[in-house]
């Protein structure tokens, strides 16, 4: 009975050594590579300001940062190449009916406050029970200030040979992009206390570049 069952181990054994040989031996077959990620193609640069403005807001509103960067610093190597330029850029914050990009997608009933810097210098004061149901007015401006932000920041290159002002420029612009961000968060929340708060820190951020730069 001993000798039977040391015979099938070695039966056992042999058929193992075999299988391995046999898997040794075989081809090794290369690992498949991954099919290459495709990039979603970017909107073209408008020679209006104010639908470039809106793409580099949908991007950012989608989480495409990236492509948001890319896109705001092609369209300031089409448009912007000086101070002067980035002051035009500055007027897109005033009312629709002066030009300015406005607050959301449609015309306001008041066109005093239908406009970036009024709209965000209005919720910095109080967030009246309209202003929370319009959620998604009030996100369309948040993102449409954040893009306007990251414009800026890619206009740093008009301060060639100054590195140290261009770099300042670029943090007061991400600051406003970040309080923007905020405030777009906050909007699509409903939440009052902190579309106050973002709005606040939105036009500080902006008074502490204007201050500087005028």
């Amino acid at each position: 009975m001993a000798i039977r069952f040391h015979s099938g181990i070695a039966a056992f054994v042999v058929v193992a050594l075999v299988g391995l040989a046999e898997s040794l031996s075989a081809p090794v077959r290369a690992p498949r590579e991954a099919p290459p990620v495709m990039e979603t193609p970017l909107p073209a640069v408008s020679q209006d300001m104010k639908i470039n403005v809106k793409n580099i807001a949908a991007l950012l509103k989608a989480g495409n940062s990236a492509g948001a960067t890319k896109l705001a610093q092609a369209t300031v190597k089409a448009g912007i190449r000086d101070i002067d330029d980035i002051a035009d850029l500055m007027h897109l914050y005033k009312p629709r009916n002066k030009g300015g990009i406005g607050w959301g997608p449609k015309p306001q009933p008041n066109p005093a406050a239908d406009g970036l810097e009024r709209g965000v210098l209005n919720f910095a004061k109080q967030i009246a029970p309209n202003d929370l149901r319009e959620t998604a007015r009030n996100e369309e401006a948040a993102y449409s200030i954040a893009a306007m932000a990251e414009l800026t920041a890619a206009a740093a290159p008009a301060f060639n040979g100054k590195p140290n002002i261009a770099k300042d420029w670029v943090a007061k612009a991400e600051r406003v992009r970040g309080a923007a961000f905020d405030l777009a968060k906050a909007s699509a929340a409903a939440n009052a206390n902190g579309m106050r708060n973002a709005a606040a820190n939105t036009i500080e951020a902006c008074v502490s570049c204007h201050a500087k730069y005028k």
